[in-house]
């Protein structure tokens, strides 16, 4: 069963926010789940998060923690509130998650790999309006890598909607592949 997820807005700066998640992590010696929002492409929910987040404003931190840890660290934080003035602001539980993708490829090794990452998608997650287009073009073959023309072209988008933790390291996959321009994660969150 994969875990389960709740977005977390923390009143606090990011450092502090990150050294004190990291220093519980380690002093629980858990191998704890966690994505704080502006690292790992997931989308606030409002442009008054994002600015305030960006400027720092309001200091205030939105990472997604896993469920089954939850307790453990509110209790910490409540803890340590006095002294580091750290407080979580709110919860909410997290339903699902949804990303859009594109890619365009001019290499048959490229277009094997983005074909893999594709179809590797866990039952957890759906692919949604997925459009692909593959096209050879004899008047291309020879031309250098930088050429206007090129005689092998792949190329598609589309969206995944599904469970938050399977579509964040997919997420991560599309990201880290260099070959797929993956959007910021939308978060649907519990009411």
């Amino acid at each position: 069963m994969s875990k389960t997820f709740s977005e977390l807005v923390v009143e606090g700066p990011f450092m502090l926010v990150k050294g004190f998640l990291m220093g519980y992590k380690y002093s629980c010696r858990k191998d704890l789940a966690y994505f704080f929002h502006r690292k790992a492409g997931i989308r606030r929910e409002t442009l008054k998060d994002v600015l305030q987040e960006y400027f720092e404003l309001d200091s205030v931190t939105h990472l997604c923690i896993e469920d089954e840890a939850f307790d453990g660290f509110s209790k910490a934080v409540a803890d340590a509130e006095e002294v580091i003035r750290l407080k979580i602001r709110s919860r909410r539980e997290i339903e699902g998650a949804r990303f859009s993708f594109h890619f365009e490829v001019f290499n048959r090794d490229h277009a094997r790999t983005v074909r893999e990452l594709v179809n590797s998608m866990p039952e957890t997650l759906r692919l949604e309006q997925f459009k692909e287009d593959e096209y050879e073009n004899s008047e291309g073959k020879g031309i250098e890598l930088y050429a206007p023309l090129h005689d092998y072209g792949y190329s598609g988008r589309g969206a995944v909607n599904g469970e938050f933790s399977d579509l964040i390291e997919l997420y991560r996959r599309f990201s880290n592949s260099g070959l797929v321009e993956a959007g910021s994660v939308q978060l649907v969150l519990k009411d």
